[in-house]
Formats: structure tokens, C-alpha cells, sequence
């Protein structure tokens, strides 16, 4: 690639574990080895749809659900490989409690805030069926959708009292001193289940 012109794609991905393969390969070279000069880009779940259907980037990641509600409502993106799966017996994704919060159940829940990424994403899905079969309505408690280092900080802060959170956000929160309550992707995924997505327009 030394006297070429590299061919500039910019790629939007969200700031979880999953999507880190597009900043290994930015580190290591391997972008600059097949002539692409690879701007990277982070964003919310909800905001890389648009980004490519405006042309902002030309290559990203997003949740399996999101891609789904986007491709629903006629976005110009399509799947063009997998990203990350989520395995049962590897729990990646976890339902905290805030630290010194006495919430340990379901029923605890009830009447209070939950931090997850955004409407109808797995976590939201999983966090649902996952109330349902312990006796709660969805309705009962009220969610907080923001991007996942936004919910994080909302935890830590205790101004939510409970969040679902991937790595390595759970790691750093259970260090925070945050508890575990459930897994609510196990709810959804009895096997391995397929989370992110790589899209392109």
C-alpha cells in the first residue's frame, strides 16, 4: 500500500466487545494492507443505521434487533456477515443491580428505573420475557434507553436501579460494586443466538 492511494470508509460501530475486531484491525495494519484508510466511528445502536443509509459511513455494526426494526421500516442497509454470538454458557451480558441497591429479584424491580441500549434490542427483549416469567409486567418498570456508557454511568451514579450491560462494562461495574441479578439474554437464547450484525448500505 506504501505508494497507492488508500481508499478512505469510514465505520461505525458501537462501543461494545463485539465491534473491538474493527479496532484490532485498524491496530495491526490489516485495513492499510488491503488499501483502505479505515476511519472509525463509534455510535449509538439506533444511530448506525442512519449513518449509513446517509452515507456518513460505509461499513458498521449493530444489534441483530436493531437491524431487524431499521430493515422493518425500509432502512437502504442490509446484513452482510455476523458479528458476535451470545452463548448460554458464557454469560456476556448481565442484569445489575446498582451498588448497595437491595434489588435481588423480578418483583424487586417493580416501580423502578432500568437502564438498557435501546428499544426492542435484545436486552430489551431478553429483559422482558425474562420479568414475564417471573411474574412482572414490562409495564411495571420504567426504562432509561441510552447508549451503554451513558446506562453504565447511571448505575454507578444510582441514578438507575438496575441496568442491562455487556462486557466489559459488567466486569468494571461489578468492581463498582454493582450485583448480578439475572442473564436476561438466556430468556431469549436457549442457544446460541446472534447479537451484532455487520452491515453495509
Amino acid at each position: 500500500a506504501g505508494t497507492e492511494q488508500l481508499r478512505k470508509v469510514t465505520v461505525a460501530i458501537i462501543a461494545v466487545d463485539p465491534t473491538a475486531q474493527v479496532l484490532y484491525a485498524k491496530h495491526r495494519g490489516i485495513f492499510r494492507k488491503h488499501g483502505i484508510d479505515a476511519q472509525i466511528k463509534i455510535v449509538s445502536p439506533a444511530q448506525a443505521g442512519p449513518a449509513l443509509a446517509s452515507g456518513e459511513a460505509q461499513f458498521g455494526a449493530m444489534p441483530a434487533g436493531t437491524l431487524a426494526q431499521q430493515k422493518s421500516r425500509g432502512a437502504p442497509i442490509k446484513a452482510i456477515a455476523g458479528g458476535a454470538l451470545y452463548r448460554p454458557t458464557t454469560a456476556t451480558t448481565v442484569l445489575l443491580a446498582a451498588p448497595g441497591s437491595g434489588i435481588r429479584t423480578a418483583r424487586d424491580l417493580v416501580g423502578k428505573r432500568v437502564g438498557l441500549d435501546s428499544p426492542f434490542s435484545i436486552a430489551h427483549v431478553g429483559l422482558l420475557r425474562w420479568l414475564d416469567r417471573n411474574g412482572v409486567d414490562g409495564d411495571d418498570i420504567e426504562l432509561a434507553t441510552l447508549d451503554f456508557a451513558q446506562v453504565y454511568a447511571l448505575l454507578m451514579e444510582k441514578r438507575v436501579d438496575a441496568a442491562v450491560l455487556p462486557e466489559p462494562l459488567v466486569t468494571r461495574a461489578l468492581d463498582g460494586g454493582a450485583r448480578r441479578i439475572a442473564l436476561p439474554f438466556d430468556a431469549v437464547c436457549t442457544r446460541d443466538c446472534l447479537t451484532v450484525v455487520w452491515i453495509a448500505r
